[in-house]
């Protein structure tokens, strides 16, 4: 099945779409918010049954950096996707943090919503957020945990180039806590300019 890309001007941000397939509507969001080229798969293996729309979020991946990044915008986002499309109502499926968005999309627009798919979720409710990074901090060994803590405190205070530096080190040390044989890093495909909104997950 083609796939057809796309730049679509919605609630003033350039977003990158991809379309493929016929059939009943339906809306991909991607997790992270930033983790945006994965649902590729899914796509395909339902394009036969459906028109799939996926996206990234707004400053995530080929789409436009620009704020703001909260909740409100990112489903006003996803609306005005729908309506550029012309749709009175779509199926909206969500992985991890996108099927948060489409969670909240549906509460917001159930008569938007002919149907909700949501998948490892982490609900509505963010309290999960300082345990899960616990957890995190506690994969590293001792030196880089300390350094880890040490950049936090930095990133409150840090600007321009010193806090681009911060953030990158920071994602670095947190690639390694998600491994489970962290000599294996390397290994991990790596991908410049690979862009995450951390302001809203």
């Amino acid at each position: 099945m083609s796939i057809s890309e796309q730049r679509v001007s919605a609630n003033g941000v350039s977003l990158w779409t991809a379309t493929q397939g016929s059939g009943p509507p339906v809306a991909l969001c991607h997790g992270g918010p930033g983790i945006y080229d994965y649902l590729g798969p899914v796509a395909a293996m339902i394009d036969d049954v459906a028109t799939v729309h996926r996206y990234d979020q707004r400053g995530c991946g080929r789409s436009q950096d620009l704020g703001p990044y909260d909740i409100t915008t990112f489903i006003d986002d996803l609306d005005a996707l729908r309506a550029y499309w012309g749709y009175e109502a779509w199926t909206v499926v969500g992985h991890s943090w996108g099927a948060s968005l489409s969670l909240l999309y549906a509460i917001q627009y159930p008569e938007r919503t002919s149907c909700l798919v949501y998948f490892s979720g982490t609900g509505v409710d963010p309290a999960w957020h300082q345990e899960y990074r616990s957890n995190r901090e506690v994969k590293l060994p001792p030196t880089e945990r300390k350094r880890f803590r040490l950049l936090n405190q930095r990133r409150l205070t840090a600007t321009g180039e010193e806090l681009k530096r911060i953030k990158e080190e920071r994602s670095y040390l947190l690639e390694k806590s998600e491994l489970y044989d962290v000599t294996r890093l390397n290994d991990v495909p790596r991908y410049d300019r690979f862009r995450m909104n951390y302001s809203l997950n």
